[in-house]
């Protein structure tokens, strides 16, 4: 675990893999929620379709009634789907502002820090191999 100070605030985060590992499953959740949804829309525009022929054609009373309820239930479901993607969007966004976002920062300033240690040491050693190509040259 790294306690990090964002936004004024400390969080604490676990590695980097664990978080990537939460983000997949949030995802995997979010996929799996959106595709559930587009599967009630498409079932939903099915029924309403079927009713508005049923009261055009002045169908059967029971069968324009079922077909009613249906798309009603339907409607529930959808609006309960759209809730759920919401609050499954909104913990990734949560999770990426809070874990990921200063996990990465850190891999950044480290990777800053890292190539700054091999310039500082290309430079040692140019000027080391300068110094003893002048001595060798009878300069030094």
């Amino acid at each position: 675990m790294v306690r990090n100070n964002v936004g004024g605030g400390d969080v604490i985060t676990g590695s980097h893999c664990s978080t990537v590992e939460k983000l997949y499953a949030w995802e995997k959740k979010l996929y799996l929620e959106v595709k559930n949804a587009e599967t009630l829309k498409m079932e939903h525009e099915k029924r309403t379709d079927q009713l508005r022929k049923l009261e055009l054609n002045r169908g059967d009373y029971m069968k324009t009634e079922k077909t009613k309820k249906e798309v009603e239930k339907l409607e529930s479901r959808l609006m309960v789907a759209s809730q759920a993607i919401e609050s499954t969007s909104a913990e990734i966004l949560k999770l990426r502002e809070s874990e990921l976002y200063p996990q990465l920062v850190e891999l950044v300033k480290g990777l800053v820090t890292h190539s700054l240690s091999l310039l500082c040491c290309f430079l040692v050693c140019t000027w080391a191999l300068l110094i003893s190509n002048l001595d060798f040259l009878g300069f030094g």
